[in-house]
């Protein structure tokens, strides 16, 4: 009962900590989708932490910075996920992958499927830094890849 009890508790603690880093991002002007959606990448960042306290602490800080000073969380958390991709590194003066950027892209795909001929279909991108010049595959289709590149810094 007494470990039932203290996972309960636990579970209290964290549903109460990611209820209050929501509201305090509400209240710094944050969207509430957007606000939610940092929270959730903000937990899921801190789950190394060694400790449960620790991994609270984490997310307060991480809701702070973003709340006080306008970092963005992707740049906090040092990865996103974007499309089928999972934690591409985010890091400034990388681009930041947007939902609006994933929908277009996402529809691009959805048109490209329907593509039908004997070449490979490419796609190029030049200056999308996100996808860190890895060639990514647009559909499930076979042969059909976007490679994006960027001028290197310096």
């Amino acid at each position: 009962a007494g470990t039932a009890a203290t996972a309960r508790a636990a579970a209290a603690a964290v549903a109460t900590a990611r209820a209050a880093a929501v509201a305090k991002l509400r209240g710094a002007g944050v969207a509430a989708d957007e606000a939610a959606a940092a929270v959730a990448h903000l937990w899921r960042a801190a789950r190394a932490a060694p400790s449960l306290t620790d991994r609270l602490a984490r997310l307060e800080d991480g809701v702070a910075r973003h709340a006080r000073d306008g970092e963005p969380v992707q740049y906090i958390v040092g990865s996103w996920d974007f499309g089928r991709l999972r934690d591409l590194a985010v890091r400034p003066p990388t681009l930041i992958p947007r939902p609006e950027t994933e929908l277009l892209v996402a529809l691009a795909a959805a048109r490209l499927h329907g593509t039908r001929g004997p070449a490979p279909l490419r796609v190029l991108d030049v200056g999308a830094e996100a996808l860190e010049n890895k060639p990514v595959p647009l559909t499930k289709a076979p042969r059909r890849y976007a490679c994006a590149f960027t001028r290197a810094a310096g």
